[in-house]
């Protein structure tokens, strides 16, 4: 599956690629998602948005356009319930969690286990 991922901090790079084990082709941004940055998703099937990125109307609707199938959003908390109708009608999307340790720190195991998440979400959409 093709597949862009944005807001890639240097540490999670390697954290995915793991995970990824050449399975899927994943161009990795360190931009953050936004109405100047979504033009990268023209071509791939599915987005993966780390952290806090700008899920809004204006950037669904140029991921729609796209014709991106699958959003996944990789964050240390719940988020984005409030995504537009009309992009979830045309998207499926997760909030894959990242487990925060005492003082807001992410652990090496939890950034492992959330990239695993990641890439088992992107082994069964690429099934259907």
């Amino acid at each position: 599956m093709k597949v862009v991922a944005y807001h890639v901090y240097p540490h999670e790079k390697a954290i995915l690629a793991l995970a990824n084990n050449k399975k899927h082709d994943i161009t990795l941004i360190a931009n953050a998602l936004s109405q100047e940055t979504a033009f990268y998703a023209f071509g791939k099937e599915a987005v993966i948005v780390f952290t806090e990125q700008d899920v809004s109307a204006a950037v669904l609707a140029i991921l729609v356009e796209a014709n991106i199938k699958y959003l996944i959003i990789y964050s240390e908390k719940p988020c984005c319930a409030d995504l537009p109708s009309h992009a979830t009608k045309s998207i499926v999307w997760v909030n894959v969690l990242l487990e925060t340790g005492p003082a807001g720190t992410f652990s090496l195991q939890a950034s492992q286990q959330a990239a695993k998440q990641v890439i088992m979400f992107l082994d069964a959409w690429q099934l259907e």
